[in-house]
């Protein structure tokens, strides 16, 4: 199927408007299903747009500048979690949000592990297994 971003819709419209052409005959010529060329061109001749309807859903809370402060915050400092950068911004949003926008940047809002060293008996036992 080919996708039917407005680059796509423009020559759907065209052809059903200008030249005249059935749903059925664009929808195999463009390799599009003919509901969907159907709400394309429904959703046309309402609107007067090309361009796709903004979709459902919640507004997002944070800007494309707080998510940069997000990230930067991960980046510089990498043992901050969701929690801690949530705290050094003086934004009004939640831990859930923090992670969110992290993993969208393909960042880990968890601090690593870290592992025990070894003791002075644990050394003393590796260098006896070494020798």
């Amino acid at each position: 199927m080919m996708a039917t971003g407005s680059d796509a819709r423009q020559p759907i419209i065209f052809l059903h408007l200008h030249m005249k052409k059935t749903q059925r005959e664009i929808s195999e010529a463009m390799s599009v299903s003919q509901l969907t060329m159907s709400d394309i061109t429904q959703s046309y001749k309402q609107t007067g747009a090309v361009d796709a309807q903004r979709k459902s859903g919640l507004k997002q809370n944070t800007s494309k500048r707080a998510d940069t402060h997000i990230v930067m915050y991960s980046l510089i400092d990498l043992l901050l979690n969701a929690v801690d950068i949530k705290r050094e911004l003086p934004l009004a949003i939640s831990r859930e949000t923090v992670a969110r926008r992290l993993c969208e940047a393909s960042q880990i809002a968890r601090k690593p592990l870290k592992k025990p060293l070894l003791t002075m008996k644990m050394q003393a036992a590796r260098l006896q297994w070494a020798n």
